[in-house]
C-alpha cells in the first residue's frame, strides 16, 4: 500500500480468506506493536512464513526504512493472526540506498 503518494509510506496489506468461503475479504493494513506506520516508513516486502519454532504463529523477514528514526534495517516480527504483529526486532543493520530504499 502506498499511503503517502508524494513520498515514503510504503506498507504491507493482508486479505483473508475464511475457511470454505468463496473469495476474499477486504484488503487491510497490517499492525505492528509499537510501530507507526504513518511515518512515511516504506517496508517494500514482507516475506512471511509459518515459524519453523512455533508452526501456529508465522515469522515474516522484511526491509525497513524509517525517515523517524533515519534508520534503515532487517527486521523480523511474528503473528498469530497475519494481522497483529510483534514489535519490530532489528537483526541486521542495514545503509540507505537514498529514496527510502534499503541497500540489502
Amino acid at each position: 500500500a502506498n499511503l503517502n503518494p508524494i513520498g515514503g509510506g510504503r506498507y504491507v496489506q493482508v486479505a483473508m480468506r475464511p475457511n470454505k468461503v468463496r473469495g476474499w475479504g477486504s484488503f487491510q493494513l497490517i499492525k505492528i506493536m509499537g510501530f507507526n506506520h504513518l511515518d512515511t516508513s516504506n517496508i517494500y516486502f514482507f516475506a512471511v512464513k509459518n515459524n519453523p519454532v512455533d508452526p501456529d504463529s508465522l515469522f515474516a523477514i522484511f526491509p525497513l526504512y524509517s525517515y523517524a528514526y533515519k534508520k534503515s534495517t532487517i527486521s523480523i516480527s511474528f503473528s498469530l493472526n497475519g494481522f497483529l504483529w510483534s514489535p519490530l526486532i532489528d537483526i541486521f543493520e542495514s545503509q540507505s540506498a537514498g529514496a527510502g530504499r534499503t541497500l540489502d
